[in-house]
């Protein structure tokens, strides 16, 4: 374990110097090659197992999501998404804070991404929330929580790659986030509306019954793509990277033919945007591929399994411990990195104890989604608070509530996975 312990104080002390993860990762996974081995003519190592990688053909479908959120958001969608949303919230106190997060909830049945979320809706809503007389470090809040709902409602650029870390099918996964994602919206809509109670929110003003009919009209073809999307994975008609593809395509036809949004001159940029999002997730895969022979070569992962077996910890205390660890770790690291770097480490100890790992995989991305509102990373309240034009620190001060409840979620979960697996074992 001394060799292991040096691989990851050289980890971390990369990390503290600011430079990038998959840098980071790829340095160490060399350098613990030439600590165990010695040997030059076994870099080779590296590069196979970067490639490796990144083959996964269900890999396909990230960029293609990726692509799907930046067409619905360039070419009105999110917009049409959101006037339903309204339609559906008439009148109540607090209505628009309700609104943001239904229109998350939306949003979740297509683009797989919480950034992409948060990023998006920020920009449509935090506006008029701000207008309302909302206060801007609870709407921002708000925002950056309701977009972890994200990749926990099929589909899920995480679950993907938890599915081809763990050897996981990507559609249980997909239908193991089904109920706890409906659970996160049902806990953050009690909060708006007990925050709206106590702090006398405005009311939203009620959609004309004329004017609804038009709304829903403009915003079908919007609404039956979520549907389309989680339709198709429930029924498996499609693969997972076929239902990415043709939800790219019908994102290109709504947003190009039915609203008129976007020309041939936004396409550049369109697709320029997910590339690059697409390109560092990829790289970052990659990278942490090579990590993980590492920590494979180093047998971490057993070593680690056999302590904790010597604990007689069960499941459910186990999985509450790896809660604590994992809150801890989305504090510091963006959750695909932290997949990638802890999952190899943590998946034996989990198989050893018959977890099962669709369950564990939905207790992981929760766990790293709720990371995306804890300092110091917090990227969810970073660009919510950007988009705001507020120091994130009023942000962070907001969210406690929001994190809570995600927390009370996430325990739920954890202690009853009856209610995760009741989906996937009925595709099975």
């Amino acid at each position: 374990m001394i060799d292991a312990a040096i691989g990851f104080g050289i980890f971390f002390a990369l990390t503290l110097l600011g430079l990038e993860i998959w840098l980071v990762m790829a340095a160490v996974g060399v350098i613990i090659i030439m600590m165990v081995y010695g040997d030059f003519s076994l870099l080779s190592v590296a590069p196979r197992s970067m490639l490796e990688g990144i083959t996964g053909t269900e890999l396909a479908a990230i960029p293609l999501f990726i692509l799907t959120g930046e067409l619905m958001n360039r070419g009105g969608i999110t917009q049409q998404l959101l006037e339903i949303a309204r339609l559906v919230i008439r009148g109540l106190r607090g209505g628009l804070a309700m609104v943001g997060v239904l229109i998350n909830m939306m949003m979740a049945g297509v683009s797989g991404s919480a950034v992409a979320d948060a990023s998006g809706t920020a920009s449509v809503l935090l506006p008029a929330m701000r207008r309302d007389g909302y206060d801007p470090a609870y709407s921002a809040a708000l925002i950056g929580s309701a977009a972890t709902i994200g990749p926990i409602i099929p589909p899920s650029i995480p679950f993907i790659v938890f599915g081809v870390l763990a050897n996981v099918s990507v559609g249980e996964l997909f239908l193991a986030g089904v109920i706890p994602g409906l659970f996160m919206g049902i806990a953050l809509l009690a909060i708006c509306y007990w925050k709206a109670v106590r702090e006398g929110q405005p009311s939203m003003e009620a959609i004309p019954f004329a004017k609804g009919g038009r709304v829903l009209l403009d915003g079908f073809l919007a609404m039956a793509m979520p549907a389309f999307v989680i339709g198709g994975i429930v029924t498996g008609i499609a693969t997972v990277t076929e239902i990415a593809a043709i939800a790219a395509a019908y994102a290109v036809v709504v947003a190009f033919f039915v609203n008129r949004q976007l020309t041939l001159r936004d396409l550049p940029d369109v697709f320029g945007s997910a590339a690059v999002t697409s390109g560092v997730i990829l790289i970052t895969l990659a990278t942490a591929a090579t990590f993980a022979w590492g920590m494979t070569v180093l047998q971490v992962g057993p070593t680690l399994g056999d302590f904790v077996e010597g604990l007689g910890l069960g499941q459910v205390q186990l999985l509450l411990v790896i809660n604590v660890v994992l809150l801890i770790v989305g504090c510091v690291f963006e959750p695909l990195p932290a997949m990638v770097i802890f999952m190899p480490i943590l998946l034996p100890i989990v198989e050893a104890a018959g977890i099962d790992l669709v369950h564990f995989g939905l207790i992981v991305v929760l766990n790293l989604m709720i990371g995306l509102l804890t300092p110091p990373v917090g990227l969810n309240l970073f660009i919510t608070a950007s988009v705001a034009r507020l120091p994130v620190e009023q942000v962070i001060r907001r969210v406690m509530p929001f994190f809570l409840a995600l927390v009370g979620v996430l325990l739920v979960c954890t202690v009853f996975p009856k209610l995760i697996l009741w989906l996937p074992q009925l595709a099975r």
